[in-house]
């Protein structure tokens, strides 16, 4: 799996900003990550 890791979803990892599917949308690439790893 290839993809682009976007600085906006990486700031809401850090500090757990934004809307609810904003943060359901970080978590979900960082589980695809997890994964595919």
């Amino acid at each position: 799996m290839l993809f682009v890791l976007d600085n906006s979803v990486t700031m809401r990892w850090l500090f757990a900003d934004g809307s609810d599917e904003d943060l359901a949308y970080a978590e979900f690439v960082l589980l695809s990550w997890s994964r595919a790893r």
